[in-house]
């Protein structure tokens, strides 16, 4: 008996130390992080409810979908679905309704006997403004181009007429 009590007692001690360890790596990163179990957080780091505009306490408890834009509900439904193991891009809902992008990878693991999702999940808000950017950047180029190829085309036309007729 007393045996059974000193195994129980390592294993708490060992839960609590991976606990602390999970604490520490979590709210070291840059990115939101995310624990959750049958679709309900459980837990997550600082960086996470600042992103969503949150407290802890407050994402504590609640729906993940409810962090979700509405148009990116199915979708990331089926990747928690399916376990997805890829990298994957949708729209997340701060408290105040904002929507922004968002990179998601997560994993699903066993953790004292329960089945949790880990989700690291980072806003993508610069990059896709950047890729906006750049996008537009090449295509007021490309027309430039366009147009500046015409007119070195009609200037060649010219020059070669010149150069015939002499």
């Amino acid at each position: 008996m007393h045996e059974d009590f000193t195994e129980q007692r390592h294993a708490e001690e060992a839960l609590h130390e991976s606990e602390q360890r999970f604490r520490m790596l979590a709210e070291a990163s840059f990115e939101g992080i995310a624990l959750t179990e049958k679709g309900v957080v459980v837990d997550l780091n600082d960086q996470m409810a600042y992103m969503l505009g949150y407290t802890r306490d407050e994402m504590i408890g609640k729906l993940v979908m409810e962090a979700v834009a509405p148009e990116s509900r199915d979708f990331v439904a089926e990747a928690i679905r399916s376990g997805r193991l890829e990298p994957y891009e949708h729209l997340a809902l701060r408290k105040d309704g904002t929507i922004f992008p968002v990179e998601v990878r997560a994993r699903t693991t066993q953790i004292a006997g329960r089945q949790l999702r880990v989700s690291a999940i980072r806003d993508i808000t610069e990059r896709k403004q950047a890729e906006e950017a750049l996008r537009e950047s090449e295509d007021r180029f490309s027309r430039l181009s366009m147009a500046a190829f015409e007119g070195i085309g009609i200037s060649e036309e010219a020059r070669s007429a010149t150069l015939t007729t002499d």
